[in-house]
């Protein structure tokens, strides 16, 4: 499904920009959510490296988005976004799913399959999207990105498999709630950028029958 939102996207810097802002928001979901879950006498450097680099590649993405919008798209609004319910949906399926399979609250193994997850999403999307932002010029700056979620994923599959033994059945099972749950915020950017691209055209068409 990326495959075909990079085709519908085109070379439409403003089309872009809208994608990166969504990218940005699941970042800077994923940060919130490591805040919210964590009990403060729980989060140790480690934890406060993650939650700051989180922050960082939202405003890398949104910086991105700027310069691909000429500066309009300023904010999380939804008007600033492709498919933005879809998006917070995504972060908060993979969260509540994972929270369910415990009988007992496990905020630290919680956050440690949620970000598992994530990042393993992200080491899917970001190195396929980077050639496309090549030529726009800012193929660097998810580079830089991808090498700090590899660093993620060492560490949260280290403490996964030290805390959880079940961890394997586990991963099957929330791997599958995840390809799903990104599958439908796809599939919602997909529809979106249909609409605005068939809108575009007809305004295209307009313009050319009036002159």
């Amino acid at each position: 499904m990326i495959k075909k939102a990079i085709e519908l996207l085109g070379k439409n810097k403003n089309l872009h920009g809208l994608f990166i802002n969504s990218l940005s928001v699941l970042e800077f979901a994923g940060a919130r959510k490591i805040i919210k879950s964590q009990k403060a006498e729980n989060i140790d450097s480690e934890v406060l490296s993650h939650i700051s680099e989180e922050i960082r590649h939202a405003r890398v993405l949104k910086n991105i988005a700027l310069k691909m919008s000429d500066g309009k798209l300023s904010s999380y609004k939804k008007i600033h976004l492709l498919a933005g319910d879809e998006a917070w949906n995504y972060i908060q399926t993979v969260d509540h799913s994972i929270a369910k399979e415990f009988e007992t609250s496990q905020p630290w193994l919680n956050y440690l399959y949620t970000t598992l997850l994530i990042e393993e999403r992200a080491m899917k999307v970001y190195p396929l999207y980077s050639e496309v932002l090549e030529e726009f010029g800012f193929a660097s700056s998810l580079k830089g990105m991808i090498i700090e979620e590899e660093n993620h994923l060492s560490f949260t599959r280290k403490h996964i498999l030290e805390g959880d033994p079940q961890s394997e059945r586990r991963l099957d099972k929330f791997r599958k709630v995840e390809g799903e749950a990104f599958e439908k915020f796809m599939s919602s950017v997909c529809t979106e950028l249909s609409i605005l691209k068939n809108k575009n055209s007809s305004q295209d068409d307009a313009c050319a029958q009036h002159i």
